[in-house]
């Protein structure tokens, strides 16, 4: 991508998160997005098909750094260091606790919680090993799992001063053990 196009779509998208604080997502117009990024309409609908487009756009740019991160921990994190991967989870997202805190408020969740869940699921099964269970039982998991965890970490965000990471890393790594202990 030539240098020009690459700083339109910055644009967009790093504008879009000061954008976020004054306007819902269902209120915001291409008009809006393109008077805030300063380029007019055509250049915006040279990168994105539409609002929608952009918005997984810029959820797939805030969280690259992320997935990255998570994966960088180990391939297969073993059982015993859930507590580790949990901590990093919720390190990182204190660490951009405004963005989140923004994306998780009311009006925008139903356009942001999806995409989220999605994410989290493939970090979770990029860094997860699993036991010799069928396929489709991993599939179930993982979808409970990272449903979950998608909703702890926005209860978490939107309660900051209830639990320290550590406390909240802990506790989701007990209900992780709970959940995936073997049946006897």
């Amino acid at each position: 991508m030539i240098d020009g196009l690459a700083k339109h779509k910055n644009s967009f998208l790093t504008r879009l998160q000061g954008y976020y604080k004054k306007k819902d997502f269902a209120k915001i117009s291409i008009k809006d997005i393109t008077d805030q990024a300063d380029v007019n309409r055509s250049t915006f609908y040279i990168h994105f098909e539409d609002k929608y487009d952009l918005l997984n756009k810029y959820l797939a740019f805030q969280t690259l750094d992320f997935s990255s991160y998570a994966v960088q921990i180990h391939a297969n994190i073993p059982q015993k260091r859930i507590q580790e991967l949990m901590t990093l989870i919720f390190s990182y997202f204190d660490s951009k606790h405004e963005l989140f805190e923004i994306l998780f408020n009311n009006e925008n969740e139903k356009y942001f919680l999806p995409p989220f869940q999605v994410k989290i699921k493939e970090i979770l099964d990029d860094t997860l090993s699993w036991t010799n269970k069928d396929v489709l039982y991993q599939q179930v998991d993982l979808i409970f799992i990272s449903s979950a965890l998608a909703s702890a970490i926005k209860w978490w965000l939107q309660n900051p001063n209830s639990l320290s990471i550590q406390q909240i890393a802990s506790h989701v790594t007990e209900l992780f053990a709970r959940f995936t202990e073997k049946p006897h």
